[in-house]
């Protein structure tokens, strides 16, 4: 079965994002343009937008990942397509290289080969995953007390505004929590207990009369634990200019809602720069 090239894709948009983020380059991926000649959205794997003082450039990326190289063909279709949605510049990024007539096209259309190449590793970069440290939420408990005592079900109790408390408003209260006193929890791993005075608290109307609680004590269990992350290294070369555009590992993190590639690549005067890049939220 062929490879639909999403592997591809995303690599080369986490890399093209974080050579992005030190130029000001709009990254997009993927994008949609109106064809011109059949009114039909057409999709473009990877978009750049470099903005000039009065002008833009759209640079169309094109993500091949087969089994073998790039033809002729290939390379007809995508100039047509790249015409066809008013694409100004375009480029083919293929893991298996390009034929020669392919290239031969390409260069005559003005569009650029390029080759995202599986490698082991690198001499400048030594580690082989990336460890995270996360702190996540177990569970959320309320001591609650009236004077005089009053047994109540969470369903009784009322916050200030009138409404219902909710477990979603516990869980929402507890991980605010931790957010606060991020600097002054416990690292060491495994679970941990953090007790915090909630104030004001909250009401119950029981036989027809409001109480109001005496103390509130919100109970958050946390964890702590480390998420191990396998680096991937990939060359990316120009392929017609047998140029190499950067070296890059990358290694993909996601803790929770938080979801993220973490990129070291080279730069032209030999310098390492790192960069955190958001997974887009679909």
């Amino acid at each position: 079965m062929a490879n639909d090239g999403k592997d591809l894709q995303r690599l080369i948009r986490i890399i093209e994002s974080a050579r992005a983020a030190r130029t000001g380059i709009k990254i997009e991926s993927p994008k949609f343009f109106t064809d011109k000649v059949t009114g039909k959205q057409r999709e473009h794997d990877v978009v750049l937008t470099i903005t000039h003082d009065h002008h833009e450039l759209v640079v169309a990326l094109e993500c091949r990942d087969r089994s073998r190289p790039v033809g002729v063909d290939a390379v007809e279709a995508f100039h047509t397509k790249c015409n066809d949605t008013g694409i100004h510049s375009g480029v083919i990024v293929s893991s298996k290289g390009f034929y020669k007539t392919a290239r031969t096209k390409a260069q005559y259309y003005g569009i650029r080969c390029l080759t995202l190449d599986e490698v082991e590793g690198f001499n400048w970069f030594k580690p082989t995953d990336l460890n995270v440290l996360s702190c996540e939420l177990v569970q959320a408990r309320l001591f609650v007390a009236f004077d005089p005592y009053l047994d109540v079900q969470l369903s009784d109790l009322l916050v200030s505004t009138g409404e219902t408390l909710t477990n979603e408003a516990i869980n929402a209260t507890a991980c605010s929590v931790l957010d606060t006193n991020r600097k002054t929890l416990s690292r060491d791993l495994g679970k941990h207990e953090i007790h915090v005075d909630i104030v004001p608290g909250f009401s119950a109307v029981i036989d027809g009369v409001t109480r109001h609680t005496s103390r509130v004590v919100l109970t958050t269990e946390y964890e702590n634990k480390i998420t191990r992350a396998p680096f991937q290294f990939r060359d990316y070369r120009d392929h017609d200019k047998d140029g190499q555009i950067t070296q890059f590992a990358v290694a993909n993190v996601s803790i929770g809602n938080f979801k993220a590639d973490f990129v070291a690549s080279t730069n032209p005067d030999g310098t390492i720069e790192v960069s955190v890049v958001p997974t887009p939220k679909e």
